[in-house]
């Protein structure tokens, strides 16, 4: 790490999202993935690191002081990345989903990562073709099933294939990026534009539909 990028990362806080602390030894898991973090220069704003008051009989309660403290953490972060590994089911935490709604509002940069890109088609459970069409277990036809997430993921963020120190990478190559334009005086834009409507580009290619049927009635006729 060179000098001019430790002072480039630390202006940066990361909002750390994903279902760990719902593991087994997760918080454990969460302080190394923070310290990843903290040894490329990135500051890291977790919620755990706030007490919360839980002393209320009413869950109710809980849950607001949960938020709040989300809340306090997601206004102090200048970027989140999220672990999309599928929780609960096909999908990924649903916490972090609304965390990463959150940061995509603010208008900072929104990550991803997930070691599993394959379509919805191959993760919903009870999936099958009914006259050529992805349906779902409750036999209606199952929506953006060539997708790995539902749109609202892939179109508020970037997503890679990876963990967290690819995921790390790739925003260390953005924050450099855009540290050059800055200092070269290149204009990207003829206005300036928040970040959330400049991430045109995406980083996730999926199958196209008409290849992931062809493989399903493949597997359907044999």
């Amino acid at each position: 790490m060179y000098d001019w990028q430790v002072k480039l990362f630390s202006k940066e806080k990361l909002y750390l999202a994903g279902p760990e602390c719902f593991y087994t030894n997760g918080y454990t898991l969460w302080d190394s993935m923070r310290r990843k973090a903290e040894y490329y220069g990135f500051g890291v704003t977790m919620p755990s690191d706030n007490p919360v008051d839980m002393s209320s009989p009413d869950r109710r309660d809980h849950a607001k002081a949960i938020f709040q403290n989300c809340a306090r953490c997601m206004n102090e972060s200048t970027a989140i990345l999220v672990d999309l590994e599928t929780f609960r089911g096909a999908e990924p935490d649903g916490g972090s989903i609304y965390e990463l709604g959150m940061a995509y509002a603010r208008g900072i940069r929104c990550y991803g990562y997930t070691r599993d890109k394959r379509p919805l088609t191959w993760k919903v459970q009870g999936a099958h073709l009914a006259d050529g069409v992805v349906c779902g277990p409750d036999n209606k036809p199952l929506p953006y099933a060539d997708l790995p997430f539902a749109p609202s993921i892939v179109g508020a963020s970037k997503v890679i294939e990876g963990d967290l120190s690819d995921c790390l990478r790739l925003m260390m190559i953005d924050l450099e990026e855009d540290g050059k334009t800055r200092h070269l005086g290149c204009k990207k834009h003829s206005k300036t534009r928040p970040h959330r409507q400049r991430m045109t580009v995406r980083w996730f290619i999926w199958p196209v539909q008409s290849a992931m049927t062809r493989m399903l009635v493949q597997s359907t006729n044999r």
